[in-house]
Parts: structure tokens; C-alpha cells; sequence
């Protein structure tokens, strides 16, 4: 999985659809795969290091799906935190 390679924009432009809705925890739904994508580039710039993923529940409802997911990551100024 390109993901959990540490290559989450080419996973973002290759499997996202154009109009995808996204929201961390019912928070800052952002609406577009344009919108999403300057998002994700935000939060990958942040990034130092990527030590890996971990994929936990899905659920997938027709055109509705939901992953949880703990990430273990440096953030530029070195703090590594799991999230």
C-alpha cells in the first residue's frame, strides 16, 4: 500500500474522488479533492519523518467510508508522536 510506503499523496491522487468530503473527527469538513489535497500537502510538509501507519476499524457504506488510523511520525522541531 502506498500509505503505509509513506507516500500518502500519491495514495491521495491516485484513489480519491474528485468530490470527496473529509473531516478529522467531524471537525473542518472540507469539501473537493482540491481542497483535500492542500490540506494533506500542509500536513505532509509538517512531517520530518514518517516511521509508519497502522490501519485500526473501517467501515464502508456505499459511497461512505471510515478509517481509523494511528500514525507514528516526526513533526519538523522533533516531536515524534503517535496519533
Amino acid at each position: 500500500m502506498r500509505f503505509l510506503a509513506g507516500k500518502p499523496l500519491e495514495t491521495f491522487d491516485a484513489y480519491y474522488a474528485d468530490d470527496v468530503v473529509m473531516s478529522e473527527n467531524r471537525k473542518d469538513k472540507r469539501v473537493g479533492k482540491a481542497a483535500n489535497r492542500e490540506y494533506e500537502e500542509k500536513f505532509v510538509g509538517n512531517v520530518q519523518e514518517f516511521h509508519g501507519a497502522q490501519v485500526g476499524r473501517t467501515i464502508v457504506d456505499g459511497d461512505h467510508a471510515v478509517v481509523e488510523w494511528t500514525f507514528d511520525l516526526t513533526f519538523k522541531g522533533g516531536n515524534r508522536v503517535t496519533m
